[in-house]
Order: C-alpha cells, then structure tokens, then sequence
C-alpha cells in the first residue's frame, strides 16, 4: 500500500463521525425503547468458535468489534486448534446485522 492507495484523511473522518452518530443513535433509541418496553430487550451471550489460522488475532478483533458494540468478550480456553469466544451484550445487539456482520467481513479479510 502506498501513500496514493491511502484514504482521503477528510473521508475517513467524515465516515467515522457518522458512524459515532449513527451508533450513539441507536444507542439512545433502544435505551428509550427499553424504558418504556422493558420486555423488549435482556442479557443474552453468544459463542463463537474460530478457526486458524490466525484464531487469537481474530478473536482479539472480534473482542474489539464487541466492545464497540457495547458487548463483553471472553476468550475461553481450548484444548484443540483454532479458538472460542463467547460474547456477553444484550439481545437486540447480538442479533442484529450490524452485530453480526462486522464480524463477517473482518474474518472474510484476514
């Protein structure tokens, strides 16, 4: 990669203030929602098993991923190959395509 291949540092930062809007957003959206429904929205884990290669650096992303998205992560121990994390958020959060998709696209690029 070259200076040339580089973003456009004005782009980037555009792009992050948006998706920091867009977030806290929803954030304040499904807090509201949640006063109001308390039904609506309860603790819930998910695990997820990593494959090698590279499983501790891709667990540590994903453990980055989660805590963005509001989320705990723990690596749990394995015995095998590859690795295991499981993740702790509300439900709304794990199950949602901006949840579960970061994490897709950052395995499909390592």
């Amino acid at each position: 990669m070259t200076c040339q291949d580089a973003p456009d540092l004005q782009i980037t930062e555009a792009l992050t203030a948006k998706a920091a809007e867009l977030m806290a957003k929803y954030g304040i959206d499904r807090a509201l929602l949640a006063a109001t429904e308390p039904d609506t929205d309860h603790p819930a884990d998910r695990k997820l098993d990593i494959d090698n290669p590279w499983a501790r650096v891709q667990a540590h992303l994903l453990c980055g991923l989660a805590s963005a998205m509001r989320c705990q992560c723990v690596v749990l121990p394995q015995s095998g190959p590859g690795t295991r994390i499981h993740i702790f958020g509300f439900l709304c959060t794990l199950l949602s395509r901006a949840t579960v998709e970061p994490y897709r696209t950052a395995l499909a690029a390592l």
